[in-house]
């Protein structure tokens, strides 16, 4: 049996695929970070928001804790689409595009630039979201693939096609 998917490497996808990544391989890091965070978040939040001996003064130090307790607060909310940016300023022209073709003994991805076969043991965990099939190659390494394009069975079949061949449950996102 033979699939066949593609990928556009656009701003949905490139979320998708850090959102797979830190709910998966990144899953430890990320609640660490987060817990860190938080609570440097939340001591921001009482600098900005206790009066000082002065009463409630606006100063330099006030709108410094209140700007970065924003900017915080914005970071944890698009924390996915902030790394999809620069996932696509690190990314090499001639990737934009990507096929699939998912074999019994591998499967051969080909951009502009290369095709390359993969063996089923080198990906670490499989994602999947509302559009996107995401192979987690490490905690740094991910490829997305668009269920829409998918081709030579159902995805019904391809995700037990996936199972068996990897050995690794596909982890809904």
């Amino acid at each position: 049996m033979e699939f066949t998917m593609e990928s556009r490497y656009g701003k949905k996808t490139l979320v998708d695929m850090s959102r797979a990544l830190r709910k998966t391989t990144r899953k430890k890091s990320d609640r660490r970070s987060m817990i860190w965070t938080w609570i440097v978040l939340l001591l921001n939040l009482l600098f900005f928001l206790v009066p000082g001996e002065n009463g409630f003064v606006w100063d330099w130090k006030r709108v410094l804790n209140g700007g970065a307790a924003l900017m915080m607060i914005v970071i944890i909310l698009r924390q996915d689409a902030i790394n999809g940016f620069f996932a696509r300023k690190r990314m090499l022209k001639g990737n934009g595009y990507s096929r699939l073709t998912l074999g019994e003994e591998g499967y051969t991805t080909s951009t502009e630039n290369a095709t390359t076969q993969w063996n089923y043991q080198a990906l670490a965990a499989i994602g999947e979201t509302e559009q996107n099939l995401v192979f987690i190659l490490d905690k740094r390494y991910a490829q997305a693939w668009e269920k829409d394009s998918l081709e030579g069975g159902t995805m019904e079949q391809l995700r037990q096609f996936l199972t068996e061949k990897t050995g690794l449950p596909i982890t809904r996102i």
